[in-house]
């Protein structure tokens, strides 16, 4: 199961713009809409408001609270998407006084406000924005709240298929084992050749050794990026993936290492960076 939430596009503009996203992000509600369907690593979809009508990013549910505007900052701070408490409060009185007959009061710090509180935040930028029709779900404009959905995350938001910005150049697009055209930083993966891979390779990191869910627990488990030998920029046509000569995996740290060269770093040349340490 899934969910998708409506936001304003300053909340996902302030938050994407920082240089580090704080691990845990309060996709705040003006007013306590005591969320109960969400379970603990549920996906909740972030719908921008008109005029983007698009999903903009996603996090895991992590727990829901009512707190005080004066608590969602000491807790959260510019993890609300905010730069100050004040905005804060503006903000959420502003969203509150929409829906409500309520008057209330503009400097009212203790004020209860709901607390979706998220983890494994994505942002997605503006080029990969999804509208609801390509995940092929409904998603009617009177709906001011979540819209709850009993089906897997569709393929196109697995986290895994977008690709760091390194491995394509700018304003290039490739096509890879399916005829269909995906542009820069949206280029869909193989779902089947990226299974194969790790059923022959493991989810330990081929340069590293890094497991996620040994580390992490029940969060981390399958988890992993999977890296092309062969460049994407080097291919620049179609071709049949082979998922064990082709594909390894790899943890998203070494991912970025070995794209910090161009052509890239070969798997055993990052593996004797790591001995040189």
């Amino acid at each position: 199961m899934f969910a998708i939430a409506p936001t304003d596009i300053d909340w996902y503009t302030y938050l994407v713009k920082r240089n580090n996203i704080p691990h845990e992000i309060n996709f705040w509600t003006p007013t306590p809409w005591n969320v109960k369907r969400l379970s603990k690593g549920d996906n909740l979809l972030f719908l921008l408001k008109a005029p983007y009508r698009k999903i903009c990013g996603l996090g895991n549910f992590s727990y829901y609270d009512n707190l005080t505007i004066k608590e969602a900052w000491e807790r959260f701070g510019n993890g609300n998407g905010v730069e100050s408490i004040e905005e804060l409060r503006s903000r959420s009185n502003k969203y509150a006084k929409k829906h409500s007959v309520i008057n209330y009061t503009e400097y009212d710090y203790n004020r209860e406000i709901g607390c979706i509180v998220l983890t494994n935040v994505k942002f997605f930028n503006e080029e990969e924005f999804i509208t609801t029709d390509e995940l092929k779900v409904s998603f009617p404009n009177q709906v001011v709240k979540l819209k709850y959905f009993d089906m897997d995350l569709p393929p196109v938001l697995e986290i895994d298929k977008f690709i760091l910005t390194e491995e394509l150049p700018e304003n290039e697009t490739f096509i890879e084992g399916a005829k269909k055209q995906i542009t820069v930083n949206a280029y869909e993966r193989n779902p089947d050749a990226r299974k194969k891979c790790i059923e022959h390779y493991g989810y330990n990191c081929k340069v590293c050794g890094f497991n996620f869910a040994e580390m992490y627990g029940e969060v981390g488990k399958e988890f992993i990026h999977v890296h092309h030998l062969i460049e994407l920029n080097q291919i620049g046509e179609e071709y049949e993936v082979d998922p064990i000569a082709d594909l390894r995996p790899v943890c998203p740290n070494c991912h970025a290492m070995l794209h910090k060269r161009k052509p890239a770093f070969s798997i055993d040349e990052l593996k004797r960076f790591l001995t040189k340490n």
